[in-house]
């Protein structure tokens, strides 16, 4: 294809335009060449009038926008939950009580406590649903050896377990 450019009569400056602007001008794209088979057309002009008398016309395809892909990466760091433990040295919730937080992936010694009540898990819902706390009995176990005891860390519920002695957040999904 060649590029034909045609000047357009008739254009003006407007009255504050300087002399050295540019007028806009039109841009008509016209075959430079045309197939073999049409060789009996008289140029480019006739090629273009044989096609519209057989219904061929113009026509333009617009192609999609390219597409990007764009990576992000979260990398903020988030903290283990921690669920906050009230003791009491009697059965039943009652007496002096200590609060305790357990942290997750720590074996948390207590008091030696016979009743525990639960008073705040840090973390969401997605993963209070999943943990829970397991109980060893005796001081000084690390948490090692056989639980005697778990619960829900969303239990509101008094629990009574005797000696209750280390404490370990268990959840799954951290």
């Amino acid at each position: 294809m060649t590029s034909v450019c045609v000047a357009t009569a008739g254009a003006k400056r407007a009255h504050n335009e300087p002399r050295d602007v540019i007028l806009g001008r039109q841009t008509t794209v016209v075959p430079s060449s045309i197939p073999a088979y049409a060789s009996a057309c008289s140029g480019s002009v006739g090629y273009s009038s044989a096609c519209s008398c057989l219904g061929v016309t113009a026509s333009t395809t617009t192609a999609p926008a390219p597409s990007t892909t764009i990576t992000v990466t979260d990398t903020r760091t988030v903290a283990p939950p921690t669920l906050t433990v009230i003791q009491f040295f009697d059965f039943d919730c009652v007496g002096a009580e200590t609060i305790t937080p357990a942290p997750y992936g720590v074996c948390t010694e207590t008091d030696a406590s016979n009743s525990t009540s639960f008073m705040s898990f840090s973390g969401d819902a997605a993963t209070a649903a999943a943990c829970t706390v397991n109980f060893y009995e005796g001081l000084s176990t690390n948490c090692q050896g056989p639980t005697f005891g778990s619960a829900p860390v969303t239990s509101t519920q008094c629990i009574d377990f005797s000696q209750i002695g280390d404490i370990e957040l268990v959840c799954p999904s951290c």
